[in-house]
């Protein structure tokens, strides 16, 4: 989905296209919750994200970095979690950590998140990834037996 809006990625607000990955039967499908956001807040152009007053009614401007922090960090506590280690960056990370534990594809991880530099993400792969194919993984395991053919004489017993 497009949407013009101005932010740190897009100064100029011409809109930025953002894959959203429908999950069909899901009560937590991105899609479906967006749909019905758009239709129930009659939202046609501008922001996604707004104000809702105490009546209800949806405004026209977008949500501040602060007012997106303090619902982040509500939630979270409201989950029982420490607020305090939460912000709008813990759902990038989460999300790119996520992804890499899953093994996604690298580049496609850099288009959602719409980050500028691919170094920025790689810490998020190599982090995940630090221990896959280690090089040591086989060098302290006991070498595997070679079976060799059993000996079919009797014992000597006079031994």
């Amino acid at each position: 989905m497009n949407r013009p809006c101005s932010s740190k990625g897009d100064q100029e607000g011409v809109g930025q296209t953002v894959a959203a990955l429908p999950v069909p039967g899901s009560p937590y499908c991105p899609v479906s919750a967006l749909q019905r956001w758009l239709q129930v807040a009659e939202i046609q152009t501008g922001p996604l994200f707004r104000r809702i007053a105490r009546n209800g009614a949806v405004g026209e401007q977008s949500l501040s970095d602060k007012t997106v922090v303090r619902l982040i960090k509500r939630c979270a506590d409201q989950a029982g979690l420490d607020a305090t280690r939460y912000s709008g960056l813990s759902l990038r990370r989460g999300f790119l950590t996520s992804a890499a534990m899953n093994r996604a594809d690298v580049l496609k991880m850099v288009a959602q998140s719409r980050h500028a530099n691919i170094n920025t993400i790689l810490a998020y792969v190599e982090n995940q990834q630090l221990f896959d194919d280690h090089a040591g993984e086989h060098l302290l395991q006991p070498a595997t037996m070679v079976a060799t053919p059993q000996d079919t004489t009797e014992p000597d017993e006079s031994l």
